[in-house]
């Protein structure tokens, strides 16, 4: 592992420095072995079959976890981690949360390569009157950190997944206990838990070449005019999202009975 981004002193005064302190998790040999090369080009899930996400359909020959080039030149990563003890709703907060305080807050989630993630609209994302996913709905996090190409500003737009493009019988139901939808340049990402014995399985899947913008529209990036290959980005992602996932999944639990409740802290 690397070296820690820093914390200043007021923030090492934090309740939750603890668990940035503790630094990241060992990812699975077989998970790192998956790095280093594509998969063949096609078992990506196609953007506008995303409900496949959900379904994990496992007579097709998708990727699930991994990385590859899809046939018109869009990419995609993809990986499931397995939170012992986790629940949903714990997830859904977690996006919350992570955006409304000090820098900190981020930097635990990957403290070798998130700086900040600061929530545009935070009166929304503090409205009680709320469900936490809707508190996570149309708002833009912005975010700094660095996936593998050097620190990267991103604007991420969270939004309701009926939306984004899901089928809405499919959503919040078994096998799909919550699911969170976003999208900023270079690719749109969805994070779904769905329970299993022993805390939530959370599947990720990036598909690398869309974004969504501000309005919340859906855009598809020209691979031609990205100043960097899609599938480059793409290998970067599968492999920070090891890092950051393995990381949150070893300490979301004490960390939500921790804070909850503390969002605007």
């Amino acid at each position: 592992m690397g070296k820690l981004i820093g914390a200043t002193k007021d923030e090492q005064q934090l309740s939750y420095y603890k668990y940035y302190e503790s630094g990241l998790v060992d990812i699975p040999a077989e998970k790192l072995e998956l790095t280093k090369a594509p998969q063949p080009v096609g078992r990506g899930i196609p953007f506008d079959q995303k409900d496949d996400f959900i379904l994990r359909p496992q007579d097709k020959n998708y990727c699930y976890i991994g990385f590859g080039e899809n046939p018109d030149g869009t990419a995609y990563a993809t990986n499931s981690t397995f939170f012992p003890g986790g629940t949903p709703e714990m997830l859904e907060w977690w996006f919350v949360w992570q955006g409304l305080g000090p820098d900190l807050r981020y930097r635990l989630w990957d403290p070798e390569d998130h700086y900040w993630s600061k929530i545009g609209e935070v009166e929304h994302a503090l409205d009680e009157k709320l469900t936490i996913r809707e508190r996570l709905w149309n708002t833009t996090h912005h975010v700094l950190e660095n996936i593998g190409m050097g620190p990267m500003r991103v604007d991420l737009r969270f939004i309701n997944p009926v939306e984004f493009g899901f089928s809405k019988d499919l959503v919040y139901r078994e096998g799909c206990d919550a699911i969170v939808s976003a999208g900023g340049v270079p690719a749109c990402v969805c994070h779904k838990a769905r329970k299993v014995e022993g805390g939530i399985m959370v599947d990720t899947y990036f598909w690398v070449g869309y974004y969504v913008d501000s309005e919340n529209k859906i855009h598809k990036l020209d691979p031609k005019q990205s100043p960097f290959p899609l599938i480059a980005a793409a290998q970067c992602l599968y492999s920070h999202n090891l890092r950051e996932m393995g990381k949150l999944a070893s300490v979301l639990v004490d960390l939500y009975n921790d804070e909850k409740g503390k969002e605007a802290l």
